[in-house]
């Protein structure tokens, strides 16, 4: 019974694994960017690259909230297009 199951939604599982690893990896990042953002305001360092340093900050951000919301909800749009195209699995 439980064979069967994985047999049918395999997909859902790849898929999430895939993007809690990359949503794992993204939030990672944060640390060292924001150490290297503090370095840089220590430093003194020109107003461009601590543009540059929060501009990366944001990405990551940004990366992380679009990989932690495709991860939590994929379940939901791995079904939707299930039901909108059969077979495609």
């Amino acid at each position: 019974m439980i064979s069967k199951f994985l047999k049918k939604n395999w997909i859902f599982y790849v898929f999430g694994f895939a993007f809690l690893a990359l949503c794992a990896t993204i939030t990672t990042q944060i640390p060292q960017a924001l150490g290297d953002a503090i370095s840089l305001l220590e430093s003194k360092a020109s107003k461009a690259e601590v543009m540059n340093q929060a501009m990366i900050i944001a990405l990551i951000g940004i990366g992380a909230f679009v990989t932690r919301f495709i991860w939590r909800t994929e379940n939901w749009m791995l079904s939707f297009l299930d039901r909108a195209l059969p077979g495609w699995i």
